[in-house]
């Protein structure tokens, strides 16, 4: 059922909160939850940044109507806010069946907060799945996080210190998407260089950037950043990393041929132009600098899983060309200034390390 048109509870807005409650032996989905409320909630309920990061949490009851004698609505107003019990607005156990089914306390904070684009729809849509006892959602990461807060919650006997390790991955995520969608984005736009050429006869955007920062490539594959259908990624070590947005599925096979096949030339070696293994997925022998990953089609020069990789030697001005040239049909022929918008290209911060 689309749960679009259905009218879901609500907090007032603007009520000063104190504490933040939940149930005892908190689930993946309420941790999410709170992790959320934390980086964009201060708006909706004024205070709850403080009372998170000061640890203001109050444990009650799964499936509670009311604590205390009193409903959520009434601790609303007292500066409590529930997530996950007492048929608060954060509370999916007393939807109906067919609107519950679909959501869980994440979803509904997502709601609430406007969230639950891209990645963090992925993640919220995971919880669900988690929730319901899938074991295919979000990478699994979900229902191992639930085993492992169940785990712990045999040892732990502190509530709060059980919240804070439920929350810990999540914070990271949220921080991650923080940094995402500002300083990642920033240094995108600033850095970015694109080129439009003809792939197959679709026109595509290629980006030339030099970063450190491991989201840039995914950033600039995004509306936000420069909607690149190709990403050359060039760090402060000489490593490069291609990689490639969802449409139009791009083939980078030949890309990685005339990469692997010009460095070999600089290290001077035999090599046969037609041999097939210059297409195959991985390294080959004694040209360690880059990898081909065939079915995600990236390739790699280095990478956080493998710093210790060789620099290529191929210099960005002569990748720059490979790369232009390998990816349009009929390939282009020509010295460098024949690529379109070159002398753009040399203004670029895409340069070897100094």
């Amino acid at each position: 059922m689309n749960n679009s048109n259905y009218q879901f509870l609500a907090y007032e807005p603007g009520i000063p909160c104190h504490t933040v409650a939940t149930h005892y032996n908190v689930h993946p989905e309420e941790a999410a939850s709170i992790v959320a409320l934390k980086y964009h909630g201060d708006e909706l309920h004024p205070g709850i940044v403080d009372a998170i990061e000061n640890k203001q949490f109050l444990f009650v009851d799964a499936g509670a109507t009311s604590y205390k004698g009193k409903s959520w609505r009434h601790w609303h107003k007292e500066g409590v806010v529930f997530i996950g019990t007492m048929g608060s607005p954060y509370d999916e156990h007393y939807l109906p069946e067919e609107i519950r089914e679909n959501e869980c306390s994440a979803t509904l904070v997502a709601r609430a907060l406007d969230l639950g684009g891209g990645e963090l729809k992925k993640m919220f849509d995971g919880l669900v799945k988690s929730d319901r006892g899938s074991e295919n959602d979000f990478l699994s990461f979900s229902s191992h996080l639930r085993r492992a807060t169940l785990l712990h919650s045999y040892s732990i006997e502190d509530q709060t210190k059980l919240l804070e390790f439920a929350m810990m991955p999540f914070d990271w995520i949220f921080t991650l998407q923080n940094r995402f969608f500002h300083e990642s984005l920033v240094e995108c736009k600033e850095k970015a260089v694109v080129e439009r050429i003809n792939y197959k006869g679709v026109p595509i955007r290629v980006a030339f950037i030099q970063s450190d920062d491991p989201q840039v490539p995914t950033v600039a594959k995004t509306r936000s950043g420069v909607s690149a259908n190709v990403v050359v990624c060039k760090n402060s070590n000489g490593h490069v990393f291609i990689s490639i947005s969802s449409y139009p599925i791009i083939d980078l096979s030949l890309v990685a041929r005339s990469l692997k096949i010009e460095e070999m030339k600089i290290k001077r070696m035999r090599f046969d132009p037609y041999d097939p293994r210059l297409l195959e997925e991985g390294c080959m022998i004694g040209l360690d600098e880059w990898h081909f990953q065939k079915e995600a089609q990236r390739i790699f020069n280095g990478s956080l899983s493998s710093p210790n990789r060789p620099a290529t030697k191929i210099t960005p001005e002569r990748m720059v060309s490979i790369i232009l040239r390998a990816l349009q049909e009929p390939p282009r022929t020509g010295n460098l200034s024949s690529v379109p918008g070159f002398k753009k290209l040399e203004q670029l911060n895409f340069k070897e390390k100094v």
